[in-house]
């Protein structure tokens, strides 16, 4: 047997012990958390803190800051969920990403972070796209990989973002992967800068605002002096580390 088949061996053990397992109801979901346009910046606020060091201290100490202010999410490290979510409830919803880094991550295994995630207590799923397939031109690839991790959320309150990576990616591959989102039936796309470190500009995000037939949110290089600018764009999500 060789090592990819061991691979898939034991991916296909772990995921038959969750399957296992009880489902998680994360609550009612919030009907309005992808429709904020236009409304008190606060309000279209993700507070994300994914630190690799932070502490558990650190990261209850967050959620309080976001439940207090009304930020709409907090977004914090799939290890930090569970006993994050003790104290999440309430206006300000628990995030985490899976399929790090950079949704190069085998299906399986992300579907296997999904589920996790779910049973404890998460609210919204970020799930990064693959774009090395995107940029490929394997659109059926990307849809099915974005479709399958998703799948333990289906029948729950959770949300699904499909997060697009933009950095040097040629325009006409963000808007394939957006449509791919849209096809798999995601909640939103959320458009990161965050390999690259530099904020798209507010004038591209439009125009992907306007080609999106989902609900658009950005994160990744955005400062304090941006954060105006990019809101009036209409996106309904700016995730970003500093207090508003």
């Amino acid at each position: 047997m060789d090592m990819e088949d061991l691979i898939r061996q034991i991916t296909d053990s772990v995921l038959a012990k969750l399957n296992e397992t009880q489902g998680y109801d994360p609550g009612e979901r919030t009907a309005v958390f992808s429709e904020r346009r236009g409304e008190d910046p606060v309000r279209i606020y993700d507070l994300t803190r994914m630190e690799a060091n932070l502490t558990l201290e650190e990261a209850r100490n967050a959620v309080t800051l976001a439940s207090s202010r009304g930020y709409r999410s907090i977004c914090l490290p799939q290890w930090l969920v569970a006993p994050a979510s003790e104290i999440a409830r309430g206006n300000t919803l628990l995030a985490t990403i899976v399929g790090l880094p950079g949704g190069k991550a085998m299906t399986q295994a992300k579907y296997a972070e999904t589920k996790i995630a779910i049973q404890n207590g998460v609210d919204v799923l970020v799930i990064p796209m693959n774009m090395d397939m995107i940029a490929e031109g394997k659109r059926d690839e990307a849809r099915l990989d974005l479709m399958n991790a998703s799948i333990p959320a289906d029948g729950t309150n959770s949300i699904v973002i499909a997060m697009v990576e933009i950095g040097d990616v040629p325009e006409d591959r963000i808007f394939d992967a957006i449509a791919i989102a849209e096809s798999a039936k995601a909640d939103e796309v959320r458009l990161s800068c965050i390999v690259s470190g530099k904020a798209a500009e507010p004038e591209m995000i439009g125009r992907f605002i306007r080609k999106s037939g989902l609900p658009v949110s950005v994160v990744g290089g955005i400062s304090k002096d941006m954060f105006n600018s990019i809101t009036a764009c209409g996106v309904c999500g700016i995730g970003a580390s500093f207090e508003r």
